[in-house]
């Protein structure tokens, strides 16, 4: 595939910044949502309970066995809602997305997607494995940091508790999501 898309001569173009590492003279143009389709409302982490949204593309690339597993704990100990969504038609996802207080994107892929963008564009917490590489290319050409927090399948249940128990500091991260994705 290499050598055809080197023959062709052609601009390459990414959407996200983990795909360099096997394009590297590609460009990175990253994945756009109309933002104006999820500005929500709702508070986030006000409710006593708050509700935790994982609606995965491919459950087996993103972490889904792990995230239900650490989820239904949470939820069995009463510390969370768990919302498993699957097969959601994309204009509904504003409202579902709107109605949650955190979206577990994935963990594992080392990036983040369509998902976390509708997420950020919401003003919610959004956790995923985003890893260093793709923040620090974020970071380089944009001048922005990424406000997903990170977490791997091994971590995310000791992040989601450090999460809830800090309730300030993780509004305070998901408030930066819409500017995030404006910029």
């Amino acid at each position: 595939v290499r050598s055809v898309l080197a023959a062709i001569g052609l601009p390459r173009f990414v959407s996200t910044p983990d795909q360099l590492t096997c394009g590297p003279d590609a460009t990175w143009l990253p994945t756009v949502v109309d933002a104006a389709r999820y500005v929500s409302t709702s508070p986030v982490l006000e409710r006593e309970v708050p509700v935790v949204l994982h609606a995965p593309s491919r459950a087996a690339t993103k972490g889904s066995a792990a995230i239900d597993a650490v989820l239904g704990r949470l939820e069995e100990e009463g510390l969370v809602v768990y919302r498993r969504l699957t097969g959601v038609r994309p204009e509904r996802m504003p409202r579902e997305i709107g109605g949650v207080d955190i979206v577990v994107e994935q963990v594992g892929l080392g990036l983040y997607g369509v998902l976390a963008t509708e997420a950020l564009a919401a003003g919610r917490l959004v956790v995923g494995q985003v890893g260093g590489e793709v923040r620090d290319h974020v970071q380089r050409t944009t001048g922005l940091e990424v406000p997903i927090v990170e977490a791997g399948a091994d971590s995310l249940d000791e992040v989601l508790r450090s999460l809830l128990a800090d309730r300030d500091t993780s509004r305070s991260v998901a408030a930066r999501g819409p500017a995030y994705v404006a910029d």
